[in-house]
């Protein structure tokens, strides 16, 4: 499944972090999430059952997210980046939380 608009408009605002060490991690399962969410999409096509692994990994990371989603959103220097950090954990767990 793809990320839609509303994630991408929330991060978008944190792209200032991009470059800066502070949300490193963040951006780094970020990342790792897009590429797993284009993954299962590819696995869906081809009907393989490698999908559960990869929805596996992904839930893994997204609640790696969720545990740690109040330190990673301090880190942030303004309410609308730090609402923004919530806003895609929170996406992500219900995106990746509901797939089987």
């Amino acid at each position: 499944m793809a990320l839609d608009k509303e994630f991408f408009e929330n991060l978008d605002k944190l792209k200032n972090f991009k470059t800066k060490p502070e949300l490193n991690d963040f951006f780094d399962v970020i990342n790792k999430l897009e590429k797993i969410g284009e993954e299962i999409n590819d696995e869906g096509h081809k009907k393989v059952s490698g999908a559960s692994k990869l929805i596996e990994q992904a839930q893994g990371l997204t609640k790696k997210l969720e545990d740690n989603k109040d330190e990673i959103a301090t880190r942030t220097k303004t309410q609308k980046e730090y609402d923004a950090v919530y806003d895609c954990i929170d996406y992500l767990g219900n995106h990746f939380n509901t797939l089987n």
